[in-house]
């Protein structure tokens, strides 16, 4: 969990600004502090390249919401 911290940290300081496409949301069963995790399927694009990755996140239920296929969202 401190090293998913340190990288988290790491990256919002140093990562470069890009954009990403949700391409799929599944819950994984597990909860912190009330909040579902789920692995998010993305389409990251580094330098205008499609790169699919998937991220691993607690999301509070009120956000859950905006977790649509075809969303986009302002990453690093």
């Amino acid at each position: 969990m401190m090293a998913q911290q340190t990288t988290a940290a790491l990256l919002a300081t140093t990562g470069v600004a890009t954009t990403a496409t949700v391409a799929a949301v599944r819950p994984t069963g597990m909860q912190i502090n009330l909040s579902p995790v789920v692995d998010i399927d993305l389409t990251v694009f580094r330098n205008g390249v499609p790169v699919p990755m998937t991220h691993q996140e607690a999301v509070p239920q009120v956000y859950l919401s905006r977790l649509q296929v075809g969303a986009n969202f302002h990453v690093k």
